[in-house]
């Protein structure tokens, strides 16, 4: 990894800093730049239980093309069981308190700049509830959704619903956080992220039986989500209602699901659009979106 990670990452600066959030926590931070600064700042929020490092080829292929990139860890992702346990936060405040912080240094560091958020699965619903989406020029929503148990196919409606309600609560209140890396699925998660995200889950709303769309209602910048066949973590019905969220804020709109009409793209699955392979099929056209957001990529994907 770090021999090839040295190849991809001579093409731009790459630095490592952290960004205090509102609870006092330094983020860590990665930030990936062109030599010249172009105004244009993508920020990647990234999925439930996934380090920064999984998005770096991603952010170094962005940073080639002359966009400054942030990544950042969620308060809590990486951190050892015995610190995770004394971990205060919780879905609320990975929104306004760490992502919220990451906007706010971009935006603060480059005033002039186009601001484009790229989030992953819950990064795209963290967004829903985030006090600074106002200030997104751009949102790109990866295989984001709705998490409700009911709006999975049938044969995994039992899986997701026991996921809730005995998985989760069981093995928080027994370690004292989520156990995820001994369960074999990502990195630990904090008691308080676990138990909301639990209550989420449980909600015919999602998040929004919980906190007000009072900031969702603000955003009037483009939107593109993205949504693939093959994903047991975000299926279809789930990605078409936290997309819908925005269809009537966005001054452009798109979703592209890829199905069987996409021969070449339709297994990606939840993690496919971040892996190198994929830099020709997807991650070229994502470039003509930011650089037109109005453009219909659709047709520069088959």
């Amino acid at each position: 990894m770090e021999n090839r990670s040295r190849r991809l990452y001579n093409l731009a600066k790459l630095d490592h800093i952290q960004i205090e959030n509102t609870q006092g926590y330094e983020l860590q931070t990665s930030v990936f730049g062109p030599n010249e600064n172009n105004n244009k700042v993508v920020v990647i929020a990234s999925a439930t239980g996934v380090k920064q490092r999984y998005y770096f080829d991603f952010a170094q292929y962005l940073a080639s093309h002359k966009y400054t990139v942030y990544t950042f860890d969620y308060n809590g992702i990486g951190k050892n069981p015995k610190t995770l346990k004394k971990t205060n936060t919780d879905l609320h405040h990975w929104s306004n308190s760490d992502l919220s912080s990451v906007i706010c240094h971009a935006k603060k560091k480059h005033t002039k700049a186009t601001i484009t958020l790229v989030a992953h699965s819950i990064g795209g619903q963290l967004c829903v509830i985030n006090n600074k989406l106002s200030d997104i020029d751009n949102l790109l929503f990866v295989c984001s959704q709705s998490g409700y148990w009911r709006l999975y196919p049938r044969k995994h409606k039992a899986m997701m619903w026991l996921y809730w309600n005995f998985l989760i609560p069981t093995t928080t209140f027994l370690y004292g956080y989520f156990p995820a890396k001994r369960l074999g699925l990502f990195e630990n998660l904090p008691k308080g992220v676990a138990l909301e995200w639990r209550r989420w889950g449980n909600s015919k709303q999602y998040m929004l039986a919980h906190h007000s769309d009072q900031y969702l209602k603000k955003f009037k910048g483009n939107f593109l989500g993205w949504s693939a066949t093959k994903d047991f973590y975000a299926p279809y019905s789930g990605s078409i209602w936290l997309y819908t969220l925005f269809k009537k804020q966005a001054s452009n709109y798109q979703h592209i699901h890829l199905d069987q009409s996409y021969p070449k793209l339709q297994h990606l699955g939840h993690f496919g659009f971040f892996r190198i392979a994929y830099k020709e099929k997807i991650w070229n056209p994502v470039i003509h979106w930011l650089e037109n957001p109005k453009k219909n990529i659709s047709s520069l994907l088959k």
